[in-house]
C-alpha cells in the first residue's frame, strides 16, 4: 500500500463560487496570494486559477455595487420630489418671510380657493 499525500492549497475552490463567501477562507487565500506575489517566484496554477476567479467576482461586485448605486440615487431623486409640494399655500409663502402682507394674503385666499375647487372636480 502507498501512503497517499492530500496537497492542501490555500485556494479551494469553493471560496468564490459559494454565495455568501466565507470571508475568512477568502482573507487566508488572499494573504497567501499576496506572500507568492512578494517570492516572486512564479505562481502554481491553482493560484492563477484564484486570480482569475478573483478578478471576475472583483467586476461582478463593481457592477452590483454600480446599479445598486444608481437605483439609490433614483429613489433619493424621488423622495426629494415627493417631499416638495408644489402647490397651494406653500407655493405662495415658499421663500418668503413676511407673511402679513396684504399681497400675500390676497395670493393665499386664491391658492386655498383654488384648491377646494380641485377637490370638489375630483368628487365629482
Amino acid at each position: 500500500m502507498t501512503p497517499t499525500t492530500a496537497t492542501t492549497t490555500p485556494f479551494p475552490n469553493h471560496v468564490l463560487t459559494s454565495s455568501p463567501s466565507d470571508f475568512t477562507v477568502l482573507q487566508a487565500a488572499n494573504s497567501a496570494l499576496n506572500r507568492m506575489i512578494e517570492s516572486a517566484t512564479p505562481l502554481p496554477t491553482p493560484a492563477r486559477k484564484f486570480v482569475r476567479t478573483l478578478t471576475t467576482a472583483a467586476e461582478k461586485l463593481y457592477t452590483r455595487t454600480s446599479i445598486l448605486q444608481e437605483r439609490t440615487e433614483a429613489q433619493e431623486k424621488l423622495l426629494a420630489n415627493r417631499q416638495q409640494r408644489a402647490s397651494g399655500r406653500r407655493s405662495v409663502i415658499k421663500g418668503k418671510f413676511l407673511l402679513s402682507t396684504p399681497e400675500i394674503h390676497s395670493d393665499v385666499l386664491l391658492a386655498e380657493a383654488n384648491t377646494k375647487n380641485n377637490k370638489r372636480r375630483k368628487c365629482i
